[in-house]
């Protein structure tokens, strides 16, 4: 497996305005492509065997499901299969690109907790044995169109503070779910355990350890009841180091570990990484097709925006990949001056501009090429066609090691 830093190694070099070994590691692999036309997302896939590897180390006691949403590349995905325990799906469509890559359904959950009952119907049909829930309404649903499935009830838990929030749209309250378990059973399905998400990149320690132990107290009350009840998924929400401020692994798996020792030893545990996973395997290379002045500001317009790529800076109100300059980091000048730019797409919307104040080598002009460093997940499955502008071209290279 190829060596390269970590997160925090990178996010130090940069801030000291240094090429660094992450930059001269990228720099090598865009070299390998040749004169390539921009934009294109650059995947090494032997960055998602590390972070696996990184997960089993300090995780050994979860299992690890990985959810495709994050990043479907049916390369990285073959790549990777062997080294993990499953996949979290959302939609028909995402089984049917597994299946037809040769995974077993048996390694399938569909997490979705409300499906169409045409859906419910087409993955039971195609072999799918385990579905998630958070209504009566839904468990029905199932019952009907999947008899007999293994079912887990979707908890709504406290987000993260600073993570995108799913517990507005998903989960049931915390104090129904024994009673919709018990339901579950009655009406013939197999009750698995719990679930729940506590945000996409929740980087709030403690929240991941209440929910681990309110989800604990859940499984305890539903097996009083008489329904025996063994795994606990915790979702994904696993953040990647986009800059100093965000927690390691090594941190975060702490936490976690503590919070299962606090729990029966008896619980099988899952976790349902996407962006961790990929994130961190990919870089974004873009042109700057125009330099302007702008009210006393440098504005850098590029190939490439919100739209093709990086719908979520909606979704966190922030960019928060790091970028370089592929000119600067050849030539290791990475210490030339620095200037505050502001980042802005081709299209012809004025949303289209991902971020302000990110620092760059004052120099940068028409024709150079920035590097958008940690953007192997949620980027190109949210892009767009819109006004006439790609969505980046994939390009992949490296192996998995065992």
């Amino acid at each position: 497996m190829h060596s390269i830093p970590s997160s925090t190694q990178l996010l130090s070099k940069q801030q000291k305005g240094e090429a660094g070994d992450y930059q001269r590691f990228w720099v090598k692999r865009i070299e390998q492509l040749g004169d390539c036309p921009t934009p294109f997302l650059l995947s090494d896939i032997s960055i998602a065997g590390r972070q696996i590897h990184l997960f089993r180390s300090l995780l050994s006691r979860i299992s690890l499901f990985y959810a495709i949403k994050a990043n479907p590349s049916p390369m990285i995905i073959s790549s990777i299969d062997h080294l993990i325990d499953g996949y979290d799906v959302a939609s028909v469509a995402e089984i049917e690109l597994l299946l037809g890559l040769g995974m077993d359904s048996s390694r399938i959950s569909y997490n979705n907790p409300v499906k169409s009952r045409e859906s419910i119907t087409r993955a039971a049909e195609l072999g799918v044995k385990r579905f998630v829930f958070q209504s009566r309404e839904e468990a029905e649903k199932i019952a009907q169109c999947a008899i007999g499935a293994e079912v887990l009830v979707r908890v709504k838990m406290q987000d993260s503070k600073d993570a995108q929030s799913f517990s507005s749209k998903f989960g049931c309250p915390p104090e129904d779910a024994a009673q919709l378990l018990k339901y579950a059973k009655k009406i013939g399905l197999k009750p698995l355990g719990v679930t729940f998400h506590v945000g996409s990149q929740a980087t709030e320690l403690q929240a991941w350890r209440n929910a681990i132990n309110k989800a604990q107290l859940i499984v305890t009350e539903v097996r009083k009841s008489g329904v025996d009840i063994r795994i606990i998924n915790m979702g994904g929400g696993i953040p990647v180091q986009y800059s100093n401020d965000d927690p390691s692994l090594y941190e975060l798996a702490k936490v976690i570990n503590d919070a299962i020792d606090e729990g029966p030893s008896d619980i099988d545990y899952i976790a349902e990484p996407g962006r961790f996973l990929t994130a961190d395997s990919s870089v974004i290379v873009t042109t700057v097709i125009g330099r302007e002045d702008r009210d006393g500001v440098p504005w850098l317009y590029l190939d490439i925006g919100i739209f093709q790529a990086f719908m979520e800076v909606f979704e966190f109100g922030r960019f928060f990949y790091p970028v370089f300059s592929l000119r600067h980091a050849k030539n290791a000048s990475g210490r030339a001056a620095q200037k505050s730019f502001v980042l802005t797409g081709p299209t012809c919307d004025s949303c289209d501009t991902m971020a302000k104040g990110v620092l760059l080598p004052s120099d940068i002009r028409e024709g150079d090429k920035l590097v958008v460093c940690k953007s192997g997940a949620y980027t190109t499955v949210y892009g767009s066609n819109f006004n006439g502008f790609e969505i980046p071209r994939v390009k992949v290279v490296g192996v998995v090691d065992v």
